[in-house]
């Protein structure tokens, strides 16, 4: 009985019927588009980790805190191995007369930890003196491009560079994180590094590995 029920109300409503099949259709079609861009997305950042060389944990530092984070990761059980690199903040960045607000590290190739990529792509082996990477969200937020000029001014020291690529940073490089990192050349850096020490604010970032993440 209940089938011919059935039966009789399908045959009664067949448009209404072959539209709501379309609708589960297209419902089952985006689901599934999602999923596979979720899986996508969930790889592709997985294997931009492991070519950037980052580790299970990083830590970010800045000041002196007692203990420090690399001496509590020291003392604790499954790590196998820490790395630490220097950044330093900027204390003024223009792109022309405009300021960028954002907070700002400059990082060279000789003190980094991780491996950088360009907008190509490709592996950063190489930063000649006077050449600056930086991420595409400050591009984009100041509406600059690649051979523009941005001045970096570090306490007392100010030197302007030109924008050479595209920085993609597999740890600072989301647009939701509020500190940018810059890639300037070694002799840069250092001449950066000799600025006022008292007033030279640095950030250390560690990578620990473990055998147990």
């Amino acid at each position: 009985m209940f089938f011919d029920i059935l039966k009789h109300d399908i045959k009664r409503k067949k448009t209404m019927n072959i539209i709501v099949l379309l609708f589960v259709i297209l419902a089952v079609t985006f689901i599934s588009s999602s999923v596979n861009n979720l899986l996508a997305i969930t790889n592709s950042l997985e294997n931009f980790f492991d070519k950037s060389g980052v580790s299970d944990f990083i830590t970010f530092e800045i000041g002196n805190s007692t203990p420090s984070a690399k001496e509590v990761a020291k003392n604790t059980d499954g790590v196998t191995e820490i790395k630490t690199e220097e950044c330093i903040f900027v204390t003024k960045c223009e792109f022309g007369q405009e300021e960028i607000k954002n907070s700002i590290i400059i990082d060279s190739l000789k003190n980094s930890i991780q491996t950088f990529f360009d907008q190509n792509n490709m592996e950063i082996s190489q930063v000649n003196d006077g050449e600056i990477y930086v991420p595409q969200t400050i591009l984009d937020d100041k509406k600059a491009d690649i051979g523009d000029s941005i001045t970096l001014t570090v306490n007392n020291i100010s030197k302007t560079f030109t924008v050479k690529g595209v920085l993609k940073d597999a740890i600072l490089g989301s647009r939701f994180v509020g500190v940018k990192r810059f890639l300037v050349s070694d002799s840069d850096y250092q001449s950066f590094e000799k600025t006022d020490e008292a007033n030279l604010q640095k950030m250390e970032i560690n990578f620990i590995k473990t055998n147990n993440s």
